[in-house]
């Protein structure tokens, strides 16, 4: 996505008469400039790959190229050897959350939260997990890694009762890149926890209803 520019070199087999952006065609992507010089057997043809795109780059040499005598040439030449990916990858809505209600029963216990996305990642690169607002203190001992399938990030950590009422927590992701470098499509970050394990309080009161003298 960030490295979109490829530039082919045509080797002929003789000399032919300056060659354009006419002489070419080109599909999944644009022709940016062709640089040949008349009577040279080479020229060099940069092209910008489109955006968010799975199609491999092809380039057609037409028969308009000549040599210097004028004569066509034999055939075209087709080359679809560039692979592409310049799509982002993005995640497949709202994350899975084990226990989207956390009260003082689940002290102790293990909390697992999952973003899965839309294509192969790369796992060597560990994007960041984030809780609004903030509940370092209830969600302890936070790690995520990659699962099996390479396209789900889990993050587990340990629930501790710290008398914490958050009604409304919502889980983000950011700075996860596919298998070929592309970086994610920003995530809307939803709400997917609830926290209560604020224990109630009781007060009192009295009023002295007959006082006797």
């Amino acid at each position: 996505d960030g490295e979109n520019t490829v530039a082919y070199t045509l080797t002929f087999t003789e000399g032919v008469q300056k060659i354009d952006a006419t002489d070419l065609t080109v599909t999944g992507a644009t022709i940016d400039t062709v640089v040949h010089t008349s009577g040279s057997n080479t020229a060099t043809v940069n092209v910008t790959v489109t955006d968010d795109s799975m199609a491999n780059v092809s380039i057609t040499a037409k028969k308009s190229i000549v040599d210097m005598a004028g004569n066509p040439m034999v055939q075209a030449v087709v080359d679809t050897s560039q692979t592409v990916d310049t799509r982002n990858p993005s995640t497949d809505g709202a994350p899975t959350v084990s226990d989207p209600t956390i009260t003082d029963t689940d002290d102790g216990k293990k909390l697992d939260v999952s973003f899965t996305f839309s294509e192969a990642m790369d796992t060597g690169i560990a994007p960041t997990v984030t809780f609004d607002p903030a509940v370092a203190s209830t969600l302890t001992g936070q790690s995520g890694e990659w699962q099996s399938d390479g396209k789900t990030y889990k993050v587990q950590a340990t629930i501790d009762d710290k008398g914490i009422d958050a009604n409304e927590v919502t889980i983000d992701i950011e700075g996860a890149k596919d298998a070929a470098g592309n970086l994610q499509v920003d995530h809307t970050a939803t709400v997917g926890l609830g926290i209560d394990t604020l224990n109630p309080t009781a007060t009192y009161s009295s009023e002295i209803k007959n006082q006797n003298i």
